[in-house]
């Protein structure tokens, strides 16, 4: 009974009806059959490795890049990018332009022939100019990197009418986003430098920024000189570009 009323409305339904559910079908099984197809494409395209060249550890921009700094290792090429150095020959002896993270494909725009001076992309009303940090918080512990977005802020001291000293915190507002463009121990040394001395080799874990140089207009100037003057400057992370 039931299958002589399921054949009576197949009957009843419209010829352009029937073709319509057809053509939603085969086109339901096409989408399919491409989903398959491009899944099945991008796993083939993964599972075939290719060997790249990646840092060892984090380089820090500005650093000369070692053979120790680097190693080769295999990967899907799925999503590489076609420039990534693919030989360890083509690295090592360059400057890295910008941090390399262990994560990071090495590329052209990665590297340089030469260490770029810091100075060069300085132009217009900008100026440069250096202040010192006393301690390795205000430095942010040695945080801080060339190329980061930093704010200055100051005590300065006062005398209530009492005759009592105390500590003003100076916050100015042109303080608030100054670009790093170097960092030196007190001794003049650069994050990551080598040098020897009575205690061995110097490395960068013993290495507390004592003077920060930075982009400055006037107005910036003439604040950070006031600061500079104080004596008791920190320094506030803000922002690091990738």
């Amino acid at each position: 009974m039931f299958g002589k009323l399921k054949l009576t409305m197949r009957e009843r339904l419209p010829k352009s009806e029937k073709n319509s559910r057809l053509m939603k079908a085969a086109i339901c099984f096409a989408i399919a059959i491409l989903c398959t197809m491009s899944v099945y494409a991008a796993q083939q395209e993964q599972t075939s490795l290719v060997s790249v060249v990646k840092a060892g550890k984090t380089i820090p921009a500005g650093t000369q890049i070692k053979a120790s700094d680097i190693k080769v290792v295999e990967v899907g090429s799925y999503g590489l990018p076609e420039d990534a150095a693919k030989e360890a020959k083509f690295v090592a002896g360059k400057y890295a332009r910008s941090d390399i993270y262990t994560s990071d494909f090495i590329t052209p725009d990665k590297i340089s022939e030469k260490q770029e001076d810091p100075f060069s992309g300085i132009s217009g009303n900008r100026k440069i100019m250096s202040f010192s940090v006393s301690n390795l918080a205000a430095s942010v512990a040695n945080n801080i990197k060339v190329g980061d977005t930093i704010q200055v802020i100051y005590g300065e001291t006062a005398t209530d009418p009492s005759g009592n000293e105390t500590i003003i915190t100076v916050a100015p507002d042109c303080l608030k986003n100054l670009t790093v463009i170097d960092i030196k121990d007190v001794g003049g040394y650069e994050q990551n430098a080598e040098k020897v001395n009575s205690s061995g080799i110097y490395s960068a874990s013993s290495f507390i920024p004592a003077v920060v140089t930075v982009e400055v207009d006037d107005e910036q100037a003439d604040a950070l000189y006031k600061a500079e003057m104080a004596k008791n400057i920190y320094v506030i992370f803000i922002l690091r570009e990738r």
